[in-house]
């Protein structure tokens, strides 16, 4: 089973409509809401691929309740901290004929340091109750929280004995890489924050040294691919040829892949690889975050030759 964790869920809008007028009214056609925040879409993903997923995280309100709701209509299991205060709506304005993408993402909700003690002994219970093949952290920190909350999270799963797949940003991926994630996937400008430089060779540079130190990076770099770190070596492969149609949860669905074929296939690169991108592709040609199984089996029957 996979577990993933969303500690600032959001429920997610999406419309799509022409050209994008700033300091207008933009008018569009909408899709029905998701129950978004990256680990509750990585865990649609993984139930889509057919893997056992529990979801957990802090979640509060009405909002809250929508998202237990929709994740367990699509046959994930939920178990998230109940909180008192709502969580968040986010919104995202695609442009069909570019596929440009502007999202308006509040901070969420302010939790103190009681919500965030509560929610660790929340987790090391569902760590102690299940056997879990992996791990996701994903998303930001809601306000309130340290930002090396991540860090002790990484650490509960360690003494447990389960392995981490990180996907988050900025200081709250700085403060957890010291804890030894087991795997990270940062996109290029989050690398590049990580790393304080810009020229992407020296970026790569700086996370293959990285990867001596845990299982498994990977540079995501939308329509180009992705560059995975492994023990200070790095390879680069290229993605499946698609039309993007809304790129909004790709980097999502992406790590998804990851976690899925490490629970099938253990950490076999090509598969990890291949899992990731067909993931990750099917979702950004796909007007929402999931889509038909088949489309995954399309795709990744044309990343074969990818090494």
């Amino acid at each position: 089973m996979i577990l993933t964790v969303t500690l600032n869920p959001a429920v997610d809008y999406t419309v799509f409509g022409g050209a994008l007028a700033l300091h207008a009214v933009n008018r569009g056609r909408d899709i029905p809401p998701d129950p978004g925040g990256k680990g509750n879409n990585a865990a649609r993903i993984c139930r889509l691929l057919g893997f056992p997923v529990m979801a957990t995280g802090i979640a509060g309100g009405h909002t809250g309740q929508f998202i237990r709701g929709a994740l367990e209509k699509e046959g994930i299991v939920t178990d998230f901290l109940d909180v008192p205060q709502p969580t968040r709506i986010t919104v995202a304005y695609v442009e069909e004929e570019s596929g440009r993408d502007t999202k308006i993402v509040p901070s969420g909700p302010a939790l103190d340091g009681a919500a965030g003690a509560s929610f660790l002994a929340h987790f090391n219970g569902l760590l102690r109750a299940h056997s879990f093949d992996i791990v996701m952290l994903c998303g930001s920190l809601p306000p309130g929280l340290p930002v090396d909350y991540y860090g002790t999270l990484i650490d509960a799963a360690a003494a447990h004995g389960t392995r981490v797949l990180l996907d988050t940003s900025g200081a709250p991926l700085a403060g957890a890489v010291d804890h030894a994630p087991f795997m990270i996937t940062p996109n290029l400008q989050e690398a590049r924050e990580l790393c304080g430089i810009d020229a992407q060779e020296m970026v790569v540079e700086r996370l293959n040294a990285l990867s001596k130190r845990i299982g498994l990076v990977a540079l995501t770099l939308g329509g180009e691919g992705a560059v995975f770190c492994i023990e200070g070596q790095a390879v680069r492969i290229a993605p499946p040829r698609v039309k993007t149609v809304n790129p909004v949860g790709a980097g999502d669905a992406f790590a998804a892949g990851l976690a899925c074929a490490y629970a099938r296939y253990g950490f076999d690169p090509p598969m990890l690889f291949r899992w990731a991108l067909a993931a990750g592709a099917c979702t950004a040609q796909s007007p929402g975050v999931t889509w038909e199984r088949g489309l995954f089996d399309s795709t990744l029957a044309t990343m074969n030759g990818a090494q």
